[in-house]
């Protein structure tokens, strides 16, 4: 559910979590997602999970009865600067449709506790492919990524899960200086232009003239294309377009995300 407050007509939003959350009900024009998947229940499921940081990711689409035939691995880019350096976190990532069998324990016991939910579920894994977490929110806002895919608007999609597109989709994260620092500042972003405009989730509301981001994070700036690189090449120009002073986003993403492609392939988790 969602926990966004507003404060003397202020959006308040704590976590990346909330603005993930906001950003995908302001595209699909509704909430179409509450789940959340505790990690001490998913543990207990699937017999144990890796305390390490994630370095890839496994997404599969629950239909609200079965898994879906597609299998998605994702690549996850960290810190503000190129080589995860500068401000720590995951500020983009990468997906596409890959056979692998990393995660088949969490697939196999997962589907007691989804409920009525229909959408992507996500498993955050080490680079060699040992489950750390899962979840419908992904970090670095690689799932709205992955929506690039949808071959309808994301509300009808999420009302009846189809297979995505089986290109690369890649993330960015969009933000203003200071970004990290001083996220109370309030941020005008002018506008977007139509031709781009569906390639970016804001959590503070539809692009539209000019929309008051209260902080320095603005949202997430997605692509698809049948290659990696053209892809990420997408998604900086949308990234570009955003019209909005000391505009930031994260630079040198390609060259990191070939590096985790290599990784993730020498350790087995992409088969082919």
């Amino acid at each position: 559910m969602m926990t966004t407050l507003e404060t003397e007509g202020k959006l308040v939003m704590d976590t990346e979590r909330e603005m993930l959350a906001r950003a995908l009900d302001i595209r699909a024009g509704r909430s179409v997602t509450g789940l959340t998947l505790p990690r001490g229940v998913v543990r207990a499921l699937v017999g144990g999970l890796a305390d390490e940081p994630a370095n890839a990711l496994v997404a599969r689409i629950w239909d609200g009865a079965a898994w879906g035939p597609q299998t998605f691995v994702g690549l996850l880019v960290t810190g503000a600067l190129p080589g995860g350096l500068g401000a720590p976190g995951v500020t983009g990532g990468a997906m596409r449709a890959q056979h692998t069998t990393v995660g088949e324990e969490v697939w196999t016991a997962l589907p007691p506790v989804l409920g009525d939910y229909r959408g992507p579920v996500f498993v955050l894994v080490t680079a060699d492919g040992r489950p750390v977490d899962v979840t419908v929110y992904p970090p670095g806002g690689v799932g709205l990524g992955l929506l690039e895919g949808c071959r309808t608007t994301v509300d009808r999609w999420y009302a009846s899960p189809a297979p995505l597109l089986e290109s690369w989709t890649v993330t960015l994260a969009v933000s203003a200086w200071p970004w990290p620092l001083e996220p109370d500042r309030t941020t005008v972003i002018q506008g977007l232009p139509d031709r781009v405009g569906k390639h970016f989730w804001s959590p503070w509301g539809p692009l539209v003239d000019a929309t008051v981001a209260h902080g320095t994070f603005l949202g997430w700036a997605t692509a698809w294309s049948e290659t990696l690189s053209d892809a990420v090449t997408r998604a900086t120009v949308t990234a570009r377009a955003i019209q909005a002073d000391g505009l930031q986003y994260r630079p040198g993403a390609g060259r990191d995300l070939v590096d985790a492609l290599a990784k993730v392939k020498n350790a087995g988790v992409i088969i082919g």
